[in-house]
């Protein structure tokens, strides 16, 4: 009788199996979470560092076009002001050797012509000052460095300084991203205070010349004018 084999019950025969299969099932609902997590997770991070590289690309672009725009209106400014010295030049030559010595013969545009003159001398003094560079001390400290307010991108705030200085100085700028740009926006900033007295100056070369000369040609018609009545 012990010889005869116990039959075994079909729940206890397939509990085991069951069991493993759905710890295996179990296991591999939680892989596929942490999976789609990771994934997620990996789809952020590229998509922040998308992000983070599209806004820099978009402030080197701010910082490139200003500073392009900027130096296109210094050139205007200094072919305005060119220009202004060129006629002025070509007035004042035609009156001092074409006017000035036939005064005996027409004595009534003496007050015209010395207004005229001094138009045009007060005029090329405006757009010649507005051209005059300014430059700086030449020395960015180290101080300033260590305060991250010095401009090493102005060749006035280092052309005194020694070669060594100025490499360190501009590889501790390179390394240092809120001094690169905080150095990038006060040059920006100067930039704009140097063509704002330009365009100011110009501004006034242009006024007196233009009033002036209204006022010149207004006086020669009333001298001539009286001249002619009076005979």
């Amino acid at each position: 009788m012990s010889d005869i084999e116990t039959p075994v019950p079909y729940a206890a025969r397939h509990e085991e199996p069951s069991a493993e299969r759905e710890l295996s099932k179990a296991e591999k609902k939680t892989l596929k979470a942490e999976r789609k997590e990771a994934k997620a997770l990996a789809k952020a991070e590229a998509k922040a560092a998308a992000k983070a590289n599209s806004t820099e690309r978009g402030i080197e672009t701010m910082f490139r076009n200003s500073g392009k725009n900027h130096m296109q209106l210094s050139q205007i400014a200094d072919n305005k002001a060119n220009i202004m010295l060129s006629i002025n030049a070509l007035i004042l030559s035609i009156s001092i050797t074409g006017l000035i010595p036939r005064l005996g013969l027409f004595p009534e545009l003496s007050i015209p012509l010395i207004i005229l003159v001094v138009v045009c001398l007060i005029s090329m003094v405006f757009a010649t000052i507005s051209t005059i560079p300014s430059v700086s001390k030449g020395i960015t400290t180290r101080e300033e460095c260590d305060r991250k307010e010095g401009n090493l991108l102005f060749f006035g705030n280092f052309h005194a300084m020694k070669r060594e200085q100025y490499e360190m100085a501009m590889k501790e700028l390179m390394n240092d991203r809120e001094f690169l740009y905080g150095t990038m926006v006060r040059d920006l900033y100067y930039l704009g205070v140097v063509l704002a007295r330009k365009y100011a100056l110009l501004r006034v070369a242009y006024l007196v010349f233009m009033y002036g000369m209204v006022l010149a040609v207004l006086s020669a018609l009333f001298f001539l004018g009286t001249t002619a009545g009076l005979q």
